[in-house]
């Protein structure tokens, strides 16, 4: 396997491992069978942390590469008091990576989904287990692996009641501040979401702009994701990147219809297979711009500059000349 194609992997919040941990003092409790669902839209929650285990750590092998972590608004609210409220959500998200090309040499970008490790906080259903479920995704597939499998959520516990003093999590959350969280009869805080909705139904989102969490993507560019997940499969996604004066985008194109605002600053985007700054146009601040599917562009910026896209993903971009695996 290419030394590249690392295994975005778990370390410190949720351990599913294959290798028996050490057996907590005392009886072992026998975990409650209980289904726990997919997490839908779990990237657009509060990003916790991401980790990246490499060759000289002992389990680079099965577990080497980065994970990401995530946690819905009661989670958030437990990272800051020390104590998870029933409903709270915390993913371990683990993908493929693949080595760049072309003009992304040198950069690690992410592939499909490999792992998804979720534990959610319920006294009632999961009392054997310290109030925690686990359950396991495998790949991209959205019935999980736990419930068949009572030795595997026995193990999840065993490891994470060595953290009982901070109610079972390892991960401590990354914020300089926490957001503030309305009281759930009066509606959202801004920058998540409030009164829990119905299972299956969407929660409404308010954002505040200081609230975003942007991640490095390549020289220059950062990316914020305000809603939906730009790498499912079919699914709306709302982002935001972040460029630096002087950022130039090669000509490149994307399998989906890309539909850009400029938020701040001056976005110069023009069409074809060729930089060429004469052929383009400056898109101010409140400009708008939609851009088909497989149509060849590019881009720069001579200030910073903030745009936002939105659309139907997964979200790809392929350069001009770069192979494409649609």
């Amino acid at each position: 396997m290419n030394a590249m194609r690392w295994i975005f992997a778990a370390q410190g919040l949720i351990i599913v491992s294959s290798i028996t941990t050490a057996a907590v003092i005392g009886a072992q409790p026998k975990p409650a069978a209980q289904t726990i669902p997919f997490p839908d839209g779990y990237r657009s929650w509060q990003h916790v942390k991401s980790i990246v285990v490499g060759p000289e750590h002992s389990s680079f092998a099965s577990r080497g590469g980065f994970h990401h972590y995530y946690a819905n608004a009661k989670a958030v609210e437990g990272y800051r008091t020390g104590r998870f409220a029933n409903g709270s959500v915390i993913v371990d998200e683990g993908v493929l990576t693949e080595a760049g090309s072309g003009p992304m040499k040198g950069l690690v970008i992410e592939g499909d989904r490999r792992t998804l490790d979720v534990m959610i906080k319920d006294d009632g259903l999961f009392r054997d287990t310290g109030g925690w479920g686990f359950e396991h995704f495998e790949g991209s597939e959205a019935k999980g692996q736990t419930e068949l499998d009572v030795s595997r959520r026995t193990r999840c516990y065993e490891c994470h009641a060595k953290s009982k003093d901070r109610d079972h999590v390892f991960s401590v959350i990354r914020v300089a501040k926490f957001a503030a969280v309305a009281p759930a009869s009066t509606g959202a805080g801004m920058g998540m979401n409030a009164a829990p909705q119905p299972a299956g139904q969407a929660q409404h989102t308010m954002i505040a702009p200081d609230a975003l969490q942007w991640k490095s993507t390549a020289p220059g560019i950062s990316m914020a994701v305000l809603s939906g997940s730009p790498e499912s499969d079919g699914g709306h996604f709302v982002i935001r990147l972040k460029l630096a004066a002087g950022t130039r985008v090669p000509p490149h194109w994307h399998p989906g219809d890309e539909h850009l605002t400029v938020i701040t600053g001056t976005f110069h985007m023009g069409v074809g297979e060729k930089f060429d700054e004469a052929a383009a146009t400056a898109m101010t601040a409140g400009a708008y711009g939609f851009m088909p599917k497989e149509v060849r562009h590019f881009g720069w910026v001579t200030g910073d500059t903030i745009v936002q896209l939105h659309g139907v993903g997964p979200f790809k971009t392929f350069f001009v000349g770069q192979q494409s695996t649609k």
